[in-house]
């Protein structure tokens, strides 16, 4: 309920980021390859609300320009719910996180072993565009050293052709290597998001096939 009030609240003011240029091709990303981590922004949880907030701005006004123009009875796409389910649970997890950092002395104790990090991957566009393509949801296991990877939420302006998302987990393998303090796990992600899961784990096994 509360997502489907947050919708209705939106402004439609913003104009839609197409995936496309206006000659047909594809936006192109270009990834760090000497440097992967450098494509990863750490955010607060102020500035993931931003983004996630123009992302379902531009969602339902996608669905407005849609129904005017074709199908009055079109809703979301797969994508755009699977964008939405996700964004619900970012909001769910920075919500907790404030609720604990207003709680008495002794829950914010008993939880400080675990800190949310929120990751931008924001990497280098041939066309000169500032923008980020995914949101990554992490918690920091201080007790045992172990970062690990919640949630990712895509752009609903982001594909396949314009960048492959296993950069992505490059970028998050490369910057916990290079902090070197903890290990890195996927298998959070992996339980709750069968697309990760298929697509990063097929990258996995033709590398160590080469």
């Amino acid at each position: 309920m509360r997502i489907l009030i947050s919708l209705l609240l939106l402004s439609l003011s913003s104009g839609l980021i197409p995936k496309r240029l206006p000659n047909g091709m594809s936006r192109k990303f270009i990834p760090n390859v000497n440097e992967p981590r450098k494509d990863l922004k750490l955010i607060s949880p102020a500035q993931a609300s931003l983004i996630t907030k123009n992302w379902l701005n531009n969602i339902v006004l996608d669905i407005v320009n849609k129904k005017n123009k074709s199908d009055l009875s079109i809703g979301l796409e797969y994508d755009d719910l699977h964008i939405v389910t996700n964004i619900n649970k970012l909001n769910m997890i920075i919500d907790d996180a404030q609720n604990k950092l207003s709680s008495e002395w002794t829950n914010m104790i008993n939880n400080y072993n675990y800190s949310v990090l929120i990751f931008a991957y924001n990497p280098k566009s041939l066309q000169g565009i500032n923008e980020v393509l995914f949101l990554v949801i992490t918690k920091l296991d201080r007790e045992n050293k172990e970062l690990l990877i919640k949630n990712i939420i895509q752009s609903p302006f982001w594909d396949e052709e314009q960048i492959s998302s296993i950069n992505l987990k490059k970028s998050l393998i490369d910057q916990n290597d290079y902090t070197n303090m903890t290990s890195i796990s996927f298998d959070y992600l992996y339980d709750d998001n069968q697309r990760f899961k298929l697509a990063w784990n097929t990258w996995l096994m033709e590398i160590e096939d080469i």
